[in-house]
């Protein structure tokens, strides 16, 4: 059984609940948050961190990009995967350049893939 954590970050309840079956019934530890503003209060207050962060781009108040940047002085560590909509390419760019999220997966996604990127991303 797997004993990473994953903090799943999206503004659609739908989506985390999905995100968070999903990796849950893979053995992961999993945290939501609604929102980066909400994810960087929860990660702060976390005692561990979590090893890989997977955040949608579209959200209120601090959006993927700057929610997973803001990430790095929290758990510099962690894993990081951008989930968007928006496949355009300045967005791809500013997730591996401005929050290190070498994966930038679209939205409708498929779960295998996503699952395989986590498993790749952290060594399983």
């Amino acid at each position: 059984m797997l004993a990473n954590h994953v903090t799943p970050v999206d503004d659609e309840d739908d989506v985390c609940l999905v995100l968070e079956d999903l990796f849950r019934s893979r053995g992961y530890t999993v945290s939501t948050a609604e929102d980066g503003a909400a994810a960087l209060k929860k990660l702060k207050g976390m005692g561990g961190f979590p090893d890989f962060l997977l955040a949608d781009y579209q959200m209120p108040n601090v959006n993927g990009i700057d929610f997973l940047t803001q990430s790095l002085e929290v758990c510099p560590q962690a894993m990081r995967i951008l989930l968007t909509a928006h496949g355009d390419l300045q967005v791809a760019v500013d997730a591996i350049n401005q929050a290190q999220a070498p994966n930038f997966i679209t939205k409708p996604f498929n779960n295998k893939p996503l699952t395989m990127n986590a498993q790749r991303m952290l060594g399983h």
